[in-house]
């Protein structure tokens, strides 16, 4: 039985926020990008098992659907920016596949886990970051709430860490959150400094940057998390060729494969170390094999039912032989398995629709401009997140890679709208001359 006084506790604060958020919708968003931890956090002070479980996230998820109602009303309709009818197709049919997929499900019961978080949670936080990032004020809010949350998860782990020992190798966390979180909220703060660095090379930004990137990776080595240190220097990469015009693109490259190089040629010489016993390269080289396997095992389980699939939530039913990892730990394996090829193309369309941004982002057009800045921000976290999604995690209850999905292809939208607009006011004023100069020869032609 719950404590009842926790409960009203627990209540009282939910609407206190409640109440903030209609005042400032930024602090809904804020809450449910600090879904892992707070409610970790939530968890440990008030003992409410259970009770802090998927109903929670939801709750946030709703908490941040009212500050985007709220910033909607309060926003000017033609300021308004609306994404094309294919992605709200898209997302509509993923939802009626998952339920029609759930008969067919090799384990019903864990589909029907999966169906509701994917089609009620996930599908949320999806239109959240697409009706959120609308306006360029919206897109440095969100920038801004990414440097709290950072800065909240560096001195979380380094002031208030503990280690568990139910993570492999007692990993320091926050509370009961997953080592996964905080880290990644620490490559976020990061990806933001960079960003701001390379845009704006000035000594200030260096010297933020250098200080960012001694906290953050102290957070995600401590964590012992692994993917945020493969994938960060790929995303690092990916700003500087958006950026290639004003910095050499070719250093750049040079330089992250010399420190590649010097990393595995020390790895291969150096006794064990501090480093060695959080990294253990057996532990690497058993989770590298345990995945090569669970994405074997998908792929040739959607050879059974390649259009169709095999239905949601079959794909933990044939490899449970792993013992713990009981999803493919790939999401686009996972999706083409369990919808089939049906299912799986309007899952590509909205990763289509999340990149094409990026064709208009790396025009001259856009050069050195702020809207480039928070473009190239927002779509590195979600490149960070579509590389994680190769190696952990399920398409059911990814929400941080479907917020910054949804905030990609809002934001595409909006980059192409703006260079689309540059050319037709161009057209505008060609047209508006050729009018006046055709006046002007009419004019002279009656005189005449």
């Amino acid at each position: 039985m719950y404590n009842e006084i926790y409960i009203l506790i627990a209540i009282f604060l939910y609407f206190v926020v409640f109440a903030i958020t209609i005042k400032w919708p930024i602090f809904g968003l804020m809450s449910f990008m600090s879904i892992t931890m707070v409610k970790s956090t939530s968890r440990y002070i008030l003992p409410l098992e259970g009770f802090v479980g998927y109903s929670f996230d939801l709750g946030m998820v709703l908490l941040a659907l009212v500050g985007v109602i709220s910033l909607i009303y309060k926003t000017p309709e033609f300021k308004r920016k609306y994404v094309p009818v294919i992605v709200w197709f898209c997302i509509g049919f993923l939802i009626f596949w998952t339920w029609i997929k759930l008969p067919t499900s090799k384990d019903v019961s864990y589909g029907l886990i999966k169906a509701l978080i994917f089609t009620i949670f996930d599908m949320a936080v999806i239109l959240l970051g697409i009706l959120y990032m609308r306006s360029f004020n919206e897109f440095k809010s969100v920038s801004k709430s990414l440097i709290i949350l950072g800065i909240f998860a560096i001195c979380g782990i380094l002031l208030f860490g503990r280690g568990h020992q139910e993570w492999e190798g007692a990993r320091v966390t926050i509370g009961l959150a997953n080592p996964l979180a905080p880290a990644d909220f620490a490559s976020y703060i990061l990806i933001f400094f960079i960003c701001r660095w390379v845009s704006q090379r000035t000594l200030l930004n260096l010297s933020l940057l250098l200080t960012t990137a001694i906290f953050s990776l102290i957070t995600i080595f401590l964590t012992g998390t692994r993917g945020p240190l493969l994938i960060l220097p790929i995303v690092f990469i990916m700003i500087s060729y958006a950026y290639r015009r004003t910095i050499n693109f070719k250093l750049v490259v040079g330089l992250m494969l010399l420190a590649g190089a010097i990393y595995f040629a020390g790895n291969q010489i150096r006794s064990a170390t501090v480093v060695e016993k959080q990294f253990s390269t057996i532990d690497i080289k058993e989770s590298f094999n345990d995945r090569v396997f669970l994405s074997r095992a998908a792929f040739m389980e959607w050879l059974e039912s390649p259009i169709l699939g095999t239905g949601t939530g079959s794909s933990i039913y044939d490899i449970r032989s792993t013992g713990g990892l009981k999803y493919p730990h790939n999401m686009l394996l996972e999706v083409l398995n369990e919808f089939g090829l049906i299912g799986f193309l309007p899952f590509v369309i909205l990763l289509y629709c999340a990149f094409i941004g990026w064709r208009y982002c790396i025009k001259t057009e856009f050069e050195n401009t702020s809207i480039k800045a928070e473009y190239v921000l927002v779509f590195s976290c979600f490149i960070y997140h579509f590389i994680l999604s190769f190696k952990t995690g399920s398409y059911a209850g990814s929400q941080m890679f479907y917020f910054f999905l949804g905030a990609s292809i809002s934001m595409s939208e909006y980059l192409k709208n703006s260079y689309l607009s540059l050319f037709s006011d161009q057209t505008a004023i060609y047209a508006e001359d050729e009018l006046l100069d055709s006046n002007y020869v009419y004019s002279e032609a009656h005189n005449y």
